[in-house]
């Protein structure tokens, strides 16, 4: 079954399922503005959200080239490959964030600047967000 195809072939089960996702996700697209008020601006605050961001990016690199010498190191060839498809896949998304950054050319707020709505218009592509997405190991 196909992804964008698979709402047609929704049980009862599948659809409680989807309803309450499409109900959590509804929430929080209305709360967003509300939401970003709430997150800490002060420059120590973000400084260690910058640091935890970082050491989760280095952390999911770290596993994924692990995944590959393992992968090497035992012989298999299903580690080795999921290593290096994480750090392709890193790499990709990188490649493409900083190439919509220099078109788009936004910059993220700094603490300063009056908070805004991803909805109003204003928004910034986060490069560590990208990094991490790509790096979880397939299960």
């Amino acid at each position: 079954m196909q992804f964008w195809s698979s709402a047609r072939h929704l049980d009862r089960t599948s659809t409680a399922t989807f309803a309450g996702f499409l109900g959590f996700t509804s929430l929080l697209i209305g709360s967003d503005s509300w939401i970003s008020q709430q997150v800490p601006d002060k420059p120590d605050q973000l400084k260690r959200s910058q640091n935890i961001s970082n050491y989760a990016v280095y952390s999911l690199v770290g596993a994924g080239g692990g995944a590959y010498l393992l992968g090497k190191i035992k012989k298999d060839d299903r580690m080795s490959e999921t290593g290096l498809l994480s750090g392709e896949a890193a790499l990709n998304s990188t490649a493409i964030t900083y190439l919509f950054k220099v078109d788009h050319a936004t910059t993220a707020p700094s603490a300063g600047q009056r908070r805004r709505s991803v909805l109003s218009g204003r928004f910034f592509l986060f490069i560590g967000s990208t990094r991490l997405w790509p790096g979880r190991l397939p299960a």
